[in-house]
């Protein structure tokens, strides 16, 4: 196998990356040099960091989220680039369709329309009296305005009201926490982004100090405490992504590589969690979780 170089613009989950590559014959060092770009959820760093990878143009690029797709998109429109969990990668403008890319980028992405409004009936379920929910974003996420459209839509069927809380970067959530800690929310739902991910043990600390039952969409915050999450398992995703890697490295044009949807979607509940606050899960959720955690 030839030897190739590349790239990475990544949010977490490295580990099933690796692990993806590894099982389709790359070993990083000997017939590949990947070189791993973190920026820890400073997502202005992005941009510079996406010029920087492709000014030593390596064979491929992955980039992770809307914000790291969007940066080496504006970087380069010829290096083939792998985006993963891109929330919506059509409406971003990242590929024409996803059935037919188009240009330089392909991968797989992580919305669906159905997802959000999902996460707020679940709440609802669990939180019959719910009567306003705060909606925590991040307003430079290029995918916020679609979660909020979604979500606006779900609360107003439901009879519920907004109380969107916006977080920039990693240094607002001082503020933050200390608005949310004197009106405490009576539920939260949280949106994917780089910011959050890396701010994620301290806003499911914060959750477990108010009782507050929180939503999101990775398992992995319920494993740290979070009561509940619902969406795509994010380390199949990662996975995933390998095999585009692999597909380009053997000449396929991403333009011609079918942008993915998720196809394991799973709900987690943390049952010590709702012990703590209290709360009799319904059965119907009992019922439809893929994985509880004690």
């Amino acid at each position: 196998m030839a030897s190739y170089r590349l790239h990475l613009l990544m949010l977490d989950f490295n580990a099933a990356f690796a692990e993806g590559m590894k099982d389709l014959g790359y070993v990083d060092g000997r017939n590949i040099q990947i070189d791993w770009r973190l920026a820890s959820g400073k997502v202005e760093l992005l941009p510079a960091m996406a010029i920087d990878l492709v000014a030593s143009r390596p064979a491929v690029i992955v980039a992770t989220a809307p914000v790291g797709g969007l940066a080496v998109k504006t970087a380069t429109s010829t290096i083939p680039t792998v985006v993963l969990a891109a929330h919506g990668g059509v409406s971003l403008g990242l590929y024409q369709s996803l059935a037919h890319p188009g240009g330089n980028i392909t991968g797989v992405d992580s919305w669906s329309d159905e997802l959000d409004p999902k996460r707020v009936t679940i709440l609802k379920d669990i939180v019959p009296n719910l009567s306003r929910l705060t909606v925590l974003f991040n307003p430079n996420d290029p995918a916020a305005p679609a979660h909020h459209d979604n979500i606006r839509k779900a609360v107003t069927s439901l009879g519920l009201r907004i109380e969107p809380v916006a977080v920039n970067n990693l240094s607002d959530f001082d503020a933050v926490f200390e608005r949310m800690g004197s009106d405490p929310p009576q539920a939260i739902i949280v949106f994917l982004d780089p910011v959050f991910t890396t701010a994620r043990k301290r806003l499911v600390d914060f959750a477990l100090e108010k009782k507050v039952p929180m939503i999101g969409e990775d398992q992995g915050w319920v494993k740290l405490g979070q009561l509940i999450s619902y969406g795509a398992t994010l380390e199949s995703i990662w996975y995933r992504g390998a095999y585009y890697v692999d597909r380009i490295l053997k000449g396929a044009r991403p333009a011609d590589l079918p942008v993915e949807l998720p196809t394991v979607i799973k709900l987690t509940v943390n049952l010590k969690t709702a012990r703590l606050f209290g709360l009799e899960l319904p059965p119907v959720i009992l019922a439809a979780a893929d994985e509880t955690v004690e």
